[in-house]
């Protein structure tokens, strides 16, 4: 099956509810599913819990070696501790790395588990109809994604038996903006898009002009922090629990016991969302600890909420505020809270009532949009899908990215008498992001000084000088015996720190305190 073809059947004849326009999003701790709704025309979620009351489920898969077989979703992550069962996690975080997982004594690729998850998700449209068909499906991934990543993510969906299916992979951010200004008139704005997921906070703000059929966003400033994450909230969780089994249990601490870790954990999972609600601000929450032996109660206030939290409150403000204090594109411009008109709220932090407060709390005069958080980037991609199979017309959105890279930057490296390429920093990613360093070697003799030529690569391959740069006072080396570690710091988005420092050679040479620092603008 070959999604172009669908298109001009769609183009002929209104396909039937048989056949499925699919928009995915694969998260690393939930993923979602929607489908474009020929007879309401408008996107919906399907429903993936499993009978859990929840829109989505877990990016788990589980093999259990007795049956020799897999699962997925919710049971795969509530069934950990419980036997010999392997439970494979953090699936999309793990794509591009080229692991492997030793499952019955073999060796299997990150990719082809994936690829049994996504023949899981997917099968969810027979939910709706036996004879479902695909016609096509988008993506939502993440907004840089290596090479390496998208290639062994299109490997999984060959292995799930959907790379015909499959039109193309979209940034997450463009799927959110294609679901809000679905039902919203757009006009000339300012919103802000947050993102508050399992890996981290992030976010931007955006000044949006045009109408009608083109929409242009451009981002004038960023937000990306790993410290305030869905993880982190959920560790404290976790924490919480396991010290009050440990009360109870009249133990110090949880123990080594794997088995108890796990089922504390299992236990968090599935008590953590009503922590959250409005309930708790009036009486407090009893839980019932039935793992425990013996079983007890306990009662959780707002008290204990109140303190639980109280640091990523801190943490979420103060992010904010750096938005409009440290993270613009142009310094030179003043911009307030006040400013903003829409804040869209997606991923599953917003799930918990204190994110909520803080946003509406900072923002009080914007439109707050936060309804099926978690869904949002599926729904736009169903959008998208139907709008690429030509069944329906919205708006083409471009996204103007001031704060992605338009060129790789890195040095020449001489390997076997040829001079390659070696980037430190690709082209569309983002100058804010943490760049891991590079070493190269110098293929001469050193001492004194030494030349370092700083390149940019664009998009056609064609390479072209920033500046040298002279490493002076170079510890005196044969040929090819001086290794550097080279690494680059965006201190804005057009200000480079480049760092030179000394990694010695094997036994032969200790790495010495040699160290050269250099700014510049690019």
């Amino acid at each position: 099956m070959n999604w172009k073809q669908f298109k001009n059947l769609f183009k002929e004849k209104r396909a039937s509810d048989s056949s499925f326009i699919l928009g995915l999003d694969l998260g690393n701790a939930t993923s979602a599913i929607a489908y474009f709704d020929m007879f309401t025309n408008s996107p919906e979620v399907i429903d993936i819990s499993g009978g859990y009351g929840k829109p989505v489920a877990p990016t788990v898969m589980q093999y259990i070696p007795a049956a020799k077989e897999w699962v997925f979703g919710e049971y795969a992550l509530l069934n950990r501790g419980v036997g010999n069962e392997i439970t494979v996690m953090d699936l999309i975080q793990k794509l591009g790395s080229r692991n492997f997982i030793e499952i019955g004594g073999k060796a299997i690729s990150i990719p082809n588990i994936l690829g049994i998850f996504l023949k899981e998700l997917i099968s969810n449209c027979k939910s709706l109809n036996p004879k479902a068909e695909i016609a096509g499906i988008i993506v939502a991934v993440a907004d840089f994604c290596t090479e390496d990543y998208l290639t062994e993510l299109q490997l999984a969906f060959k292995i799930a038996g959907y790379e015909k299916e499959l039109i193309e992979f979209v940034p997450e951010r463009l799927c959110v903006f294609t679901e809000y200004f679905s039902h919203s008139a757009p006009k000339k704005s300012r919103a802000l898009h947050l993102d508050f997921g399992g890996r981290g906070l992030r976010g931007g703000l955006y000044d949006i002009t045009g109408s009608g059929e083109c929409l242009i966003l451009k981002n004038i400033s960023f937000l990306d922090n790993a410290d305030l994450s869905v993880n982190n909230v959920d560790a404290a969780v976790e924490e919480l629990f396991g010290n009050i089994y440990s009360e109870s249990n009249s133990e110090k601490k949880v123990g080594a016991a794997s088995q108890i870790r796990e089922q504390i954990s299992n236990f968090a999972y599935q008590h953590k969302d009503v922590l959250f609600q409005k309930n708790i601000l009036t009486k407090p929450l009893k839980l019932y600890f039935t793992f425990s032996h013996p079983p007890f109660q306990k009662s959780i206030t707002k008290k204990d909420i109140d303190a639980l939290i109280e640091p990523f409150v801190k943490k979420f403000k103060e992010l904010l505020a750096e938005m409009f204090e440290k993270n613009l594109y142009d310094l030179t411009e003043k911009l307030n809270h006040e400013d903003v008109d829409t804040v869209i709220c997606t991923g599953g932090g917003f799930e918990m009532l204190w994110a909520r407060n803080v946003v509406s709390e900072v923002f009080p005069a914007a439109k707050i949009v936060n309804k099926k958080a978690k869904c949002t980037a599926a729904l736009g991609a169903s959008l998208i899908a139907a709008k690429r199979l030509g069944v329906i017309e919205t708006a083409n959105i471009k996204l103007e990215d001031r704060l992605k890279l338009k060129f790789d930057f890195g040095f020449l490296a001489k390997t076997d008498s040829k001079e390659k390429f070696i980037p430190l920093v690709e082209r569309n990613s983002f100058w804010w992001q943490n760049i891991f360093s590079r070493r190269f070697l110098i293929n001469e003799q050193t001492g004194e000084n030494y030349t370092f030529e700083f390149l940019k690569r664009d998009e056609n391959g064609e390479i072209t000088k920033v500046r040298d740069f002279e490493l002076e006072g170079l510890p005196k080396r044969p040929k090819a015996a001086s290794f550097f570690d080279v690494s680059v710091v965006f201190e804005g988005y057009d200000n480079i720190l480049l760092k030179v420092t000394d990694c010695g050679f094997g036994e032969l040479f200790e790495k010495t305190n040699y160290a050269q620092e250099f700014r510049f603008s690019v």
